[in-house]
């Protein structure tokens, strides 16, 4: 059982992994597209694209870091998994706040699924271990 929660947590790895490259390279080019006919001066298109292309650099380093948690760092002790976890958690709590006061677009579940495999493979993990241990 330990395997299935590995391979949820190395699925959603990959999922953030992907979402960072697509939201840096295909999300910003659509944005910039979109910007353009409003005349939005340079220096300020040009400030959006840092935050933008820094939280596609999050969701790959997050996609990373789950990806060699769950596969390098299988056998690691349960604490490993904690970072997991609250990376899953502020995915999942992002998604449903998109939801609730942004607007309700399925759009923000992209943010919620890799959370939910990420957490119930990490709380899997940890919980086999935590039984095998008492």
């Amino acid at each position: 059982m330990r395997k299935v929660y590995q391979v949820l947590g190395v699925l959603g790895g990959i999922l953030l992994l992907l979402s960072g490259l697509t939201h840096s390279g295909m999300g910003w080019a659509k944005l910039r597209e979109v910007l353009a006919p409003t005349n939005i001066p340079v220096d300020v298109s040009a400030g959006l694209a840092v935050p933008w292309h820094l939280a596609g650099m999050g969701m790959i380093f997050g996609g990373i870091l789950g990806i060699l948690t769950f596969t390098l760092l299988r056998n690691a002790k349960t604490e490993m998994f904690i970072v997991q976890t609250i990376l899953a958690v502020c995915y999942i709590g992002f998604g449903i706040w998109g939801l609730a006061f942004v607007k309700l677009d399925p759009g923000f579940a992209i943010f919620m699924l890799p959370g939910i495999l990420i957490l119930v493979g990490a709380l899997g993990v940890r919980t086999m271990a935590a039984g095998s241990t008492a």
